[in-house]
């Protein structure tokens, strides 16, 4: 009786430290979360200006004088796939790989980047002419080569459209696909319109496994309302805490 004792006490003492380990893991989590959410719409500001500058000297400008602007009959596109290189990421490429399932029935070639994209290609038997792998944090240079790949092709004539299929970040569960014209050069056209709602950031409370989520939301916590949201879920349940683990 006494040594089944002593294995349930040693056994609830294992639980309880797994426990603090998993409690510190979800703080860095979460932090890890909300430094990706920030990078994903950090760039949005400056790539928006950057396609309405670029739309509106198109609108100034002769179409004769650059060969970017020139709009032709489309024959055959070129698309870009953006995915990523690694799975467990929700329905991430799920989504966007469905989409390329269904782009245009007219001839395209594909340049993909990301391991998942290039497979899923190669796989349904498309026309992959070129492929890129891109760094977690990509920069500017690391993305000129593809760039540079697309642009010699449409002014080589060997495509007439190049089109980005790619996935809109809108919060930490809605991802879109979207499929956007950058070539020739004109006022964007998203065929797979974003949705316009704001990214919703994540706070270490909002892992919390302490309690079972409710059913449905008070009324006075909206999901697109970080500091309700927070302030709510502080009152049903105690914050996650580990000694030497910040986020």
């Amino acid at each position: 009786m006494a040594a089944n004792t002593r294995d349930i006490r040693r056994r609830i003492k294992s639980i309880k430290n797994t426990a603090q380990i998993t409690k510190a893991m979800q703080m860095v989590a979460a932090s890890k979360m909300r430094k990706a959410q920030a990078a994903a719409v950090a760039g949005r500001p400056y790539a928006d200006l950057m396609n309405r500058v670029l739309v509106s000297l198109s609108r100034r400008t002769n179409p004769e004088l650059s060969p970017l602007l020139e709009v032709r009959e489309v024959k055959k596109e070129l698309v870009l796939v953006v995915s990523t290189d690694k799975g467990l990421c929700g329905g991430l490429n799920t989504n966007l790989l469905r989409e390329v399932q269904q782009f245009g029935k007219g001839p395209a070639a594909y340049v993909a980047t990301g391991r998942k994209a290039v497979q899923f290609l190669a796989r349904t038997k498309k026309e992959l002419i070129a492929d890129f792998h891109l760094k977690d944090a990509p920069g500017l240079l690391d993305t000129k080569p593809i760039s540079k790949f697309l642009i010699d092709k449409f002014l080589s004539r060997e495509v007439d459209r190049v089109s980005v299929i790619y996935t809109r970040f809108v919060n930490t569960l809605t991802l879109k696909p979207t499929v956007q014209t950058i070539l020739p050069i004109s006022p964007p056209t998203c065929r797979s319109p974003p949705a316009p709602s704001p990214p919703t950031m994540l706070t270490a409370s909002s892992f919390s496994t302490n309690r079972a989520p409710p059913k449905s939301w008070p009324a006075s916590c909206r999901i697109t309302s970080t500091s309700r949201f927070t302030r709510w879920c502080s009152t049903r349940a105690r914050p996650s805490t580990a000694r030497g683990w910040s986020p």
